[in-house]
């Protein structure tokens, strides 16, 4: 769940990055903290370091500055980095990262869907999907794929408060309530 301090930050590094002469595009900043979020999260012995009130805070800041040099990091990330380590918010890493591809999305016109199929879809069937959704919604999208068996067939999207079913399970659904009415 993301807290009002996530968004806090994710505003914070989203007004940084957003910002004249940053050097870094809102693309390459999300990459760069997906990529120490996966790094933070897979590595349980880099998670206990960082979170354990045994180790130093100046260690923790040196240490994250070392991996971010090794990974390449812009150093508006490294230091965008540090300070969470600084405020020992680095265990929220994952919230900022998802509040901050949402404010992003959000200040760039693009509205995120999430796109349900029961089955993996090919790229120029994603391409369709995503192609009709736009004109339907009027948004550019930033479309999420994943499959749901459930659906037997057919896809489902999200858009914002909005759902499109165009699944199977949603049409036999309707068809059930219509018998229930009759």
């Amino acid at each position: 769940m993301v807290t009002a301090l996530d968004t806090h930050y994710a505003r914070a590094l989203a007004d940084a990055v957003m910002g004249p002469n940053s050097g870094l595009s809102p693309a390459q900043a999300s990459l760069e903290l997906r990529a120490a979020t996966d790094l933070f999260q897979l590595s349980p012995d880099l998670q206990k370091c960082l979170l354990s009130p045994a180790v130093p805070r100046a260690q923790k800041e040196a240490l994250v500055a070392k991996l971010a040099a090794e990974m390449k990091v812009h150093r508006l990330m490294s230091n965008f980095l540090r300070l969470l380590v600084h405020h020992r918010r680095v265990g929220q890493v994952h919230n900022v990262r998802l509040e901050f591809e949402r404010i992003i999305d959000e200040r760039t016109g693009y509205q995120r869907a999430e796109i349900a199929s029961a089955t993996a879809l090919s790229e120029d069937q994603k391409k369709e999907v995503v192609s009709a959704l736009e004109q339907t919604s009027g948004h550019k999208l930033r479309p999420h794929f994943k499959t749901d068996p459930s659906l037997l067939g057919g896809v489902v999207a999200r858009l914002a408060s909005k759902e499109y079913d165009g699944s199977l399970k949603g049409r036999l659904e309707t068809l059930r309530r219509k018998l229930r009415t009759a």
